[in-house]
Order: C-alpha cells, then sequence, then structure tokens
C-alpha cells in the first residue's frame, strides 16, 4: 500500500517546520555556548560583591570601633559610618533599593537620625 502525501500534509509539515527550525536553531545555539565558553568563577553575587573579599562595609581609619562604607561601594552606597558593636538596644536596619532609598533627590542626611 502507498502512502500519498496530499496538500494538506504538506502545508501541516511545513508549519511545523517553520515554527520548529527557530526553536531548534537557538537550542543548538545555547548547547554550543554552554560547551566551548570558559568556566565562570564563583563570586557569589555578581552585580555588587556582597561577599567576604569585598565587604560593603570596612573598618574606619579614623576611628578603631567604625565602620564606614568601603570606598568602592560609594557609586552605590551613601557613605554611612556605625559602631562596630552594637548596643543592647539597638536594632540595625539596612534598606537595599532604588533611587529614592538611595536619598534622591535629597542628601542622605535628611532621612537620618
Amino acid at each position: 500500500m502507498t502512502v500519498v502525501f496530499g496538500y494538506t500534509a504538506l502545508v501541516r509539515a511545513a508549519r511545523i517546520a517553520v515554527f520548529a527550525m527557530p526553536l531548534l536553531i537557538l537550542l543548538a545555539l545555547e548547547g554550543g555556548a554552554r560547551l566551548w565558553s570558559p568556566p565562570q568563577a564563583d563570586s557569589g553575587d555578581p552585580f555588587l560583591g556582597f561577599t567576604g573579599r569585598r565587604p560593603l562595609f570596612v573598618p574606619d581609619f579614623a576611628a578603631d570601633d567604625t565602620l564606614i562604607t568601603a570606598p568602592g561601594k560609594r557609586r552605590w552606597f551613601n557613605v554611612e559610618r556605625f559602631p562596630r558593636e552594637k548596643g543592647a538596644t539597638t536594632t540595625r536596619i539596612f534598606c537595599l533599593g532604588g533611587s529614592t532609598v538611595f536619598g534622591h533627590p535629597y542628601d542622605a542626611a535628611v532621612g537620618s537620625a
């Protein structure tokens, strides 16, 4: 028994090919990129570097018991100083966010107590 493909079967196969080919091409490119790309070092946080190697707060040389915003982070964070050891009744709140958390359009001192 011979199977003859009709017009509708060819149209259906063409539609499947039109939708499947871009997906197959993308999958092939992704697989190739994963196989031939160099291994990445795991730094913990790829965006701002919140790791022990590059901390956000470092000891302040002006006062031994004070922490200050690290010089390399001051582009993204306001300069803040606070005691290294927290008092028994003290609660520290750190806010991460966009421009309003940074203090824009106001100076950071406006919101500080």
